[in-house]
């Protein structure tokens, strides 16, 4: 999982899972997020400061930090 787009609520994602063993799942591809629900600005915010920490402990550099914001302030 991403640790720059973490998955929100309403978000999608494929799973498979054993119709015998119906508590065990596996995510079979990445999370989507629906193209009507755009982000809220209280959801930018968060994103944001979450690139900022990643940022700071080194997660990210400051390119693929810049580049982070570049999409999500693009919507």
């Amino acid at each position: 999982m991403s640790r720059v787009a973490v998955p929100r609520p309403g978000d999608g994602c494929p799973v498979r899972y054993d119709p015998e063993v119906t508590t065990r799942i596996v995510r079979t591809g990445d999370f989507t997020r629906p193209p009507t629900a755009p982000a809220s600005p209280v959801e930018v915010v968060h994103a944001l400061q979450a690139l900022d920490g990643l940022r700071r402990s080194g997660a990210l550099t400051e390119a693929e930090c810049r580049a982070q914001k570049a999409r999500l302030l693009a919507g």
